[in-house]
């Protein structure tokens, strides 16, 4: 297990004027900051089992100095995972958030699979080893809180954990909510008459491991790539344990609408959200803004944002009160207009 020493990186300086204290009844606009600042800092860390450097990026909820703020600590923490060909700083517009409305975010930039490398045959067995990287990064923290980091040291509860990812990051964190790869079904696919793009960027070893991380307790997608792996009818997403949110854009040619209506059925209710933006892209739901979209991406990241704060707000940190942003008349609840999105749930 390598270590690695934390690098505070400044502090992202949030407006506290359209934060509403959470005391007397009341919470905070989800898709505007919340009652802290955002701190980030930095964990070179290097797994040496498998010999992957996994450098960290962390926000954490601040104080003006940038020294995190305790005051109601320990922080539910999210694990997030990035596209393929992205980064872990690609997400700023929601991690960063994130941390104002009291989570702890951990991104690992993903070896083998960042920036250019993309454009390379794929890493081998990059679909096993992504989902891997986010728990590794998981035991490195709380074993870190636990040995006296100065940071981490009570700042986390290991048992409000929850895990987010975009595109292959989407993927990924629905293998860690407990979904369950077709392998077979895929290399049937692949060597029929229709291969899919996947077919020439994946690979399997003979015997797949159980990648489930049964301490994850809910988990957000943001237009989740490469579903062909859950075979025939998307079977493979049924054992899915948590709670769950897709969202995606209906004007996404990576991760098509038709797609996701199809991914969403086959997940089981415990509960499922399902957010589709109009005029979203692929790229709508990273800090380049909404290319090939046709939706401002303001107004794209008010969207995310207020659906995915609320969703980790109700079910990881459990403030009921966030209820009413995930119901299907939830546009009005924000002020939003509902033609910017669609929103299903099914119930519990």
């Amino acid at each position: 297990m390598g270590g690695g020493k934390a690098r505070f990186s400044g502090l992202i300086l949030f407006s506290f004027l359209s934060a509403l204290t959470c005391s007397g009844g009341q919470i905070s606009d989800p898709s505007g900051p919340g009652l802290f600042l955002s701190g980030k800092a930095v964990y070179d860390w290097h797994d040496e089992t498998r010999d992957r450097a996994l450098p960290t990026s962390i926000w954490y909820p601040a104080r003006p100095d940038g020294t995190a703020d305790r005051s109601h600590a320990p922080y539910p923490l999210i694990l997030f995972s990035h596209g393929s060909g992205g980064n872990r700083d690609n997400y700023t517009f929601i991690t960063a958030h994130l941390a104002t409305h009291g989570f702890v975010v951990a991104a690992c930039d993903h070896q083998g699979n960042v920036g250019l490398e993309q454009f390379i045959p794929a890493e081998p067995y990059m679909a096993i080893k992504r989902p891997q990287d986010l728990s590794f990064i998981l035991d490195r923290i709380l074993e870190s809180a636990e040995g006296g980091d100065q940071l981490l040291s009570g700042l986390i509860d290991p048992e409000r954990v929850g895990a987010a990812g975009h595109s292959f990051g989407g993927y990924t964190t629905l293998v860690l909510a407990g979904a369950s790869p077709k392998v077979d079904e895929f290399h049937q696919l692949c060597n029929g008459p229709s291969p899919t793009t996947g077919c020439g960027f994946l690979d399997f070893p003979d015997q797949i491991p159980e990648q489930a991380d049964h301490r994850i307790r809910a988990g957000l997608t943001l237009a989740p790539a490469l579903n062909e792996l859950w075979g025939e009818n998307m079977h493979g997403a049924g054992s899915v344990a948590i709670p769950i949110m897709i969202m995606g854009g209906n004007t996404d040619l990576l991760v098509p609408r038709p797609e996701l209506e199809e991914l969403y059925p086959a997940l089981p209710s415990n509960p499922k959200f399902y957010v589709q933006v109009i005029g979203g892209g692929h790229d709508g739901f990273t800090d380049a803004g909404n290319l090939g979209g046709s939706l401002g991406p303001e107004r794209m990241w008010e969207i995310v944002r207020t659906y995915a704060v609320a969703f980790f707000l109700v079910y990881l940190a459990g403030e009921k009160g966030y209820q009413k942003y995930l119901t299907p008349d939830s546009a009005a609840a924000f002020g939003g207009s509902p033609a910017d999105f669609d929103f299903f749930r099914d119930p519990e």
